[in-house]
């Protein structure tokens, strides 16, 4: 756009890029006279002020935020796994197992996990208890050009084995959560669609729709499709509803007790749970003690690492 050196006339263009970019038309007898003469400030000034005295201070408000455009849906999963992510984290999980009759087993957790400056992840769960799977591991790296390594310790082989991509629909530590559900968002594999808006838990959310956007993500998956609901203040992952490979709904996730670390604007859920609705068996995972960005070596997301055994 051409500059001019006359500020009363580039403030009014200003005013009317606004409106034909979808602001509120506030403005509109001003810029009708703008055809005539250029308007002095102090005149724009003046009206400026009876609007906002006869509708309120929201009006102009609404101008600034209706002016902005509106987020897509990847923009929205890129905001989703911003959040989750961090330098480093630490934290403590403790899961429990509960079948149709409510009966539990209790597994004990810790989880370690970093991103490095191309935004992969690495992420280590290792078993505390109970002594009979103490020492087991699983270890996550992401890659940018190529499949994620996922690889598995058992103790009791003394062996490290890789999960295939075929194994990532299988259930972790015969919990609800299958392999595929402890990587992180990768935002190239996956088709987004805005479906619409939705409180949970009191929260304003966005309804995002995550379909596998090639053949070979399809071919490792579990599932079809999800569904994902975000909300719209810290970007947190509050509901995702999980389809088979027939469209059926099978699993229900839902991140609840929700706070501030106290670091670096990230929220937690400090309770998972995820909910299989074929066999009606529930994993409740409580988190504690996150530590955030306080340091963590590089060397221990390694199949080394893992061969020794922790």
């Amino acid at each position: 756009m051409k500059k001019h050196n006359n500020p009363d006339y580039n403030f009014i263009r200003f005013s009317h890029d606004k409106q034909k970019n979808g602001a509120e038309p506030v403005f509109g007898s001003i810029l009708a006279y703008k055809r005539v003469r250029v308007i002095p400030l102090r005149f724009l000034f003046i009206v400026s002020m009876m609007i906002s005295y006869n509708f309120g201070p929201g009006v102009l408000s609404r101008v600034e935020a209706n002016a902005s455009p509106d987020l897509t849906a990847r923009e929205i999963m890129a905001g989703y796994r911003s959040q989750r992510s961090s330098r480093d984290e630490r934290s403590k999980l403790t899961m429990k197992l509960l079948d149709s009759r409510g009966r539990e087993r209790i597994r004990k957790l810790e989880q370690v996990t970093i991103t490095d400056d191309d935004d992969n992840q690495k992420m280590l769960i290792t078993v505390d208890e109970p002594e009979d799977i103490r020492g087991t591991a699983f270890l996550i790296i992401e890659h940018t050009d190529s499949d994620d390594d996922q690889w598995l310790y058992l103790p009791a082989f003394r062996k490290v084995r890789r999960v295939l991509p075929n194994e990532k629909s299988d259930s972790f530590l015969g919990s609800d959560f299958f392999y595929e559900d402890l990587e992180t968002e990768d935002l190239e594999h996956y088709e987004y669609v805005l479906t619409g808006e939705e409180s949970i838990d009191g929260k304003q959310c966005w309804k995002i729709e995550a379909r596998p956007a090639d053949s070979k993500t399809l071919k490792d998956s579990g599932y079809s499709k999800r569904e994902l609901w975000i909300t719209q203040d810290k970007y947190v992952g509050l509901q995702t509803r999980f389809y088979d490979k027939k469209g059926k709904l099978i699993k229900e996730f839902r991140a609840l007790d929700v706070k501030d670390t106290g670091k670096d604007d990230k929220w937690r859920a400090y309770r998972l749970e995820m909910h299989n609705l074929e066999s009606d068996h529930r994993t409740v995972i409580l988190y504690s003690d996150y530590i955030l960005n306080n340091g963590v070596p590089d060397w221990i997301f390694s199949r080394a690492y893992l061969e020794r055994g922790k």
